[in-house]
């Protein structure tokens, strides 16, 4: 299946669709945030922005207007019809467990994002990822969770060598297998 695909390596994953219907009572990002995170990254409409664990699409959508290209993953059938709901129709959204070998061809991205989803994933997954989809000076942002600005967090908001971004999450360490979940 092409990346716009709906059922890409994906396996049995009841509990986050189950959670997908209280997503709608969850804290959101900050329209500020969207604002300085992409001042901060230089966003403009030649960029290209992958979501990944993406759920109900918030980082997707709060994004869209900043960027001329969104492509968003989740493994969650559910999650993507509520991010459907949320970003415009030229955002591609791509159904994929994010804990399996990447095997996605869906091209490189200026930016890859992340929510509070990161602690679902697996490292030698989610770095296999990384390689494969962002562009050599490509950022990767990180957004934590709370009610201000303050409390969000840009991870390597300013465009770094690949390498370099890679080596700050692991502290300098290779990922392996018995580096677990982040």
């Amino acid at each position: 299946m092409s990346a716009s695909g709906r059922n890409m390596g994906v396996q049995n994953f009841n509990s986050f669709d189950e959670a997908a219907k209280n997503y709608a009572h969850r804290i959101s990002y900050v329209p500020p945030f969207f604002a300085e995170a992409s001042k901060q990254l230089a966003l403009d409409k030649d960029t290209r922005l992958l979501g990944i664990a993406c759920g109900s699409g918030e980082l997707s959508s709060g994004f869209s207007q900043f960027c001329g290209d969104i492509t968003a993953i989740d493994q969650s059938e559910k999650m993507l019809e509520l991010a459907r709901s949320k970003v415009p129709a030229s955002a591609s959204l791509v159904r994929f467990d994010l804990n399996q070998p990447f095997s996605l061809d869906i091209g490189r991205f200026d930016v890859i994002a992340i929510g509070r989803a990161l602690r679902y994933l697996t490292k030698e997954p989610l770095f296999d990822l990384l390689e494969q989809t962002l562009k050599e000076t490509g950022s990767i942002l990180i957004c934590g969770s709370g009610l201000d600005i303050a409390r969000f967090v840009l991870v390597f908001a300013n465009r770094v060598g690949k390498g370099d971004a890679l080596r700050g999450l692991t502290n300098g360490q290779k990922p392996g297998r018995q580096s677990g979940r982040f």
